[in-house]
Order: structure tokens, then C-alpha cells, then sequence
């Protein structure tokens, strides 16, 4: 026991095996800040990507204003919820969806600018019966299909999504 110990006492004093131990550090360092430093340069692609419509759509004013819940329809993942609260904000000439915290916004990008002669809804049915309205269109260039829900009152969101310009296909919601 004793020379297992005096062989590992030796070991750690021995500087080739400490430069190892801190080159080591240095990439777990280095890797973690490159991970970082990626996740930034997405999320500033993704905001500049918005930042002329979402410039334009906050100048406008708001008609209709709601609290949602939101799926996201992915290729990959499927229909992912977006964990929290979203705020549907029907404006003069557009519908911005985005996360009312303005650092998850961020962050995350959850924010989504339409504009309202380039969106369609339809009212679809989820699990349990539930309601939702899938919304189609295109947002920071990219082509963006979402479902928005609430407990009720979900004909009011209809409805003004409508108004503004949306395309409806199929019938309203009866919740």
C-alpha cells in the first residue's frame, strides 16, 4: 500500500504528467468556450435575421393581444412544445408570436414575425379533443408551422387573425 502510494506521490511531482494535467484543463477550457461562442453567432444570425421586420411590426399598432401556448412543427423532432407562455400579438399588418421574457426571447429565439397576407390557419384538433390553430408562413426567412392554443376563447384569436389578412383553411375553432 505504502508503494502504491509513494509511485502515485511521485507521479503527480513529476512535471511531465502536471503540463499533461493542464494542457488537459486547456482543452476543456477551449472547448467549452468555442460551444459558447457558436451559440452566440446563432443566436445573432437568427435575431438579424428578424431585425428589419421586427423594427417594422413594433411601429405598428396592436389590435389583439393574447397569451398562448405554442407546439413547433419540426422536421427532425416532430411537434415540440415551447415551454411557458407566448404572447400573440396581432398588429395593423402582421401577427408577432414571441416569449414575453425579453432574455428567453433572446436567447432562445422564440420570437416569429408574420406577415398577415403570407399566413394561413386552420383550426385542428390535438389530443383529448383539444383545439388549436396551426399557423403557416414564413419568418426570418425560413418557413415556420406552429400550433397555438388556450383554454378558451380561441374563435377571438381566430378572429383576428382573420381580420388582418390571414388565409383561413376550414372552419373556425368552437372553442
Amino acid at each position: 500500500m505504502a508503494k502504491a502510494a509513494d509511485s502515485h506521490a511521485r507521479r503527480l511531482a513529476n512535471p511531465v504528467f502536471q503540463s499533461e494535467r493542464i494542457s488537459v484543463q486547456y482543452i476543456i477550457v477551449t472547448i467549452a468556450a468555442t460551444v459558447v461562442l457558436a451559440v452566440v453567432a446563432l443566436v445573432y444570425v437568427a435575431r438579424s435575421r428578424n431585425s428589419e421586420r421586427r423594427s417594422d411590426f413594433r411601429t405598428q399598432s396592436i389590435n389583439f393581444r393574447a397569451v398562448v401556448r405554442v407546439k413547433v412543427r419540426t422536421a427532425l423532432f416532430g411537434t415540440v412544445p415551447i415551454r411557458g407562455p407566448m404572447d400573440l400579438i396581432v398588429r395593423d399588418k402582421g401577427v408577432e408570436i414571441s416569449n414575453p421574457f425579453p432574455p428567453a426571447r433572446v436567447l432562445f429565439g422564440q420570437e416569429y414575425y408574420f406577415e398577415a397576407d403570407d399566413l394561413q390557419v386552420e383550426a385542428v384538433s390535438g389530443l383529448l379533443g383539444r383545439e388549436w390553430i396551426a399557423i403557416r408562413g414564413e419568418s426570418g426567412g425560413r418557413s415556420v408551422d406552429m400550433l397555438v392554443g388556450r383554454n378558451s376563447n380561441l374563435a377571438a384569436i381566430w378572429e383576428a387573425l382573420v381580420h388582418v389578412g390571414a388565409v383561413p383553411i376550414g372552419i373556425v375553432p368552437r372553442t
